[in-house]
């Protein structure tokens, strides 16, 4: 925890000691949670790390632009950003690997996030509210969704890339149990989208032997005619990370 600490406290020059920032908050909550909830927001705060590390190896511009985004911002929403940085990390990786073009997307002109080539890349992460008391987890990916698919870049040009971890995880507790469930979900992005894929990223963790082991994995939606470039897009970007669940798995609440 000491390297993490120090990584953001000296070298993005955050002040750890304002709780009212996002990421002191989750470096507070990293020492006194209880040990399990330890780990995985230390894992959130080295992956984020090493994205940005990622980032300033390819462009020290564009790590400008989100260490200036992350620095000053209290108002930063933290799972979102993290999202983001760790894609545009894999993105730029992707792009230097086969020889792609990257570059962000115009938002004045309505484009997606980001471009690999002519493939458009937008980004969204979907929170629950415990607090709320509603058992509202699928209207909220769905809203979200939804409020995507208006989008002018919402087209078969398009993926569209959707974290529900954490809404996942909610959805699997009896108390939080939403009326559809996410294959229903996933339905619904079947018959609806407009987008030529809709990606739903999962975070969990596999119990070992003598600790925890970090995994992920992709549920791809396609549409019928999405573009071909992006069809073979997405295969280099997800690493083959598809519908790729351990049998026990236990996903994060954060």
């Amino acid at each position: 925890m000491g390297n993490i600490i120090e990584f953001y406290k000296t070298s993005l020059g955050i002040d750890l000691n304002n709780l009212k920032h996002p990421i002191s908050m989750m470096v507070s909550l990293a020492m006194s949670t209880h040990e399990f909830d330890q780990q995985i927001l230390r894992h959130k705060l080295r992956v984020l790390g090493l994205a940005l590390m990622d980032i300033k190896e390819h462009s020290e511009e564009l790590y400008t632009f989100y260490l200036k985004k992350i620095v000053k911002n209290a108002d930063l929403s933290v799972n979102g950003f993290i999202f983001e940085t760790i894609q545009c990390a894999n993105l730029i990786s992707t792009a230097v690997e086969y020889n792609m073009e990257f570059k962000f997307g115009d938002h004045n002109k309505k484009e997606p996030d980001f471009f690999l080539n002519n493939c458009g890349f937008e980004l969204t992460t979907v929170r629950f509210s415990p607090e709320s008391n509603k058992l509202n987890g699928d209207k909220r990916l769905l809203s979200s969704f939804r409020d995507k698919n208006k989008k002018k870049y919402a087209n078969e040009n398009t993926a569209l890339l959707i974290e529900v971890t954490q809404i996942a995880h909610y959805a699997n507790q009896p108390e939080f149990r939403p009326k559809l469930s996410f294959n229903d979900v996933l339905e619904i992005f079947k018959t609806d989208s407009k987008f030529g894929v809709v990606l739903s990223y999962v975070e969990f963790t596999v119990p070992t032997e003598n600790n925890i082991e970090f995994k992920g994995t992709v549920y791809p939606v396609y549409r019928e005619n999405c573009n071909a470039e992006l069809l073979e897009t997405i295969q280099k970007i997800t690493k083959g990370q598809i519908n790729n669940f351990s049998k026990y798995p236990l996903l994060s609440p954060y």
